[in-house]
């Protein structure tokens, strides 16, 4: 018998890697990640605009010009524009790229627009202000994200920004639950006085699904040959199978015998913990 430290150190050292496999980049929240993710491009891209409002070249400010006639309308999505006359302004959305020729930001809630004309109403303003800079964020071909990362709503828009449409991601196993004993009943029946419903699976599916793992179910009766024979075919079909019951003492707990016959190699069978002291662990070639 071990302590429940042992027996954590064993099963830690028998982790199985099962490949690594590409999906969609919707699908891979929580998965873990499997390759280095770099900027295709500065991000942002270019120099960005980060209010509504006008943008207008500083020195003008400076030398003591407060109105400016608008030149254009610089929306998000239009290809970069330029302004022709130095002591003008055009008007700039949030997410447009800064107009050649401008330097500054200024927002709609500090103007006055009337007859094509943008006039101050505040006496301060900061160069540059309201620009989130081309490259600010990560220069192109910085490493945004590493391997082994686990996938979270950051790094899933964080990889939309750099066109991953498809990533590798550590490829999950094939799961296969399988309850045991002839007191089981499933969970719409209506157990008899020497019954109990099948709830352990359900309890095990679901926790596997917290990881985004899924899971086949079977339950097998206390028949030797028939647990054989299904044991037999799930070893050979699945990454790793989860057994509940059936591996205490009792005359009907066929389990370690069966898998032992089958060529799974016992790592530990009794941990110094209650519940759940007769606790099982083997390995069958690449698979738990």
């Amino acid at each position: 018998m071990i302590t429940v430290e042992e027996a954590l150190k064993i099963i830690s050292e028998h982790t199985v890697d099962f490949g690594i496999e590409k999906i969609p980049l919707s699908e891979s929240i929580n998965r873990i990640l499997k390759e280095d993710w770099h900027t295709d491009r500065d991000l942002p891209p270019y120099d960005r605009v980060t209010m509504d409002g006008i943008a207008i070249n500083y020195e003008a400010f400076e030398k003591g010009k407060r109105s400016f006639p608008i030149e254009a309308v610089a929306a998000a999505g239009m290809p970069q524009q330029k302004m022709q006359n130095r002591v003008a302004c055009l008007e700039v959305m949030t997410g447009s790229i800064l107009p050649l020729k401008t330097d500054t930001v200024i927002r709609y809630e500090d103007l006055k627009i009337e007859d094509g004309v943008a006039t101050l109403e505040i006496d301060n303003l900061t160069k540059t202000q309201n620009i989130h800079f081309k490259g600010e964020d990560r220069k192109a071909g910085q490493q945004v994200a590493k391997s082994n990362t686990k996938i979270s709503p950051a790094e899933i828009g964080l990889g939309a920004s750099i066109g991953k449409a498809k990533v590798k991601v550590a490829k999950l196993p094939k799961v296969m639950v399988i309850s045991t004993g002839d007191e089981l009943v499933e969970v719409d029946k209506q157990p008899l006085a020497h019954q109990i419903r099948r709830s352990n699976v359900y309890r095990l599916v679901t926790t596997l699904s917290s990881y985004n793992i899924s899971a086949d179910t079977d339950h097998l009766n206390d028949e030797p040959a028939e647990i054989e024979a299904s044991i037999s075919k799930y070893l050979e079909q699945y990454d790793v199978i989860i057994l509940s019951g059936g591996v205490s003492k009792g005359k009907f707990d066929y389990l370690p015998k069966i898998l032992e016959e089958l060529g799974v190699d016992k790592l530990f069978h009794k941990i110094k913990q209650r519940p759940g002291k007769p606790f099982w662990f083997g390995k069958y070639k690449d698979q738990c």
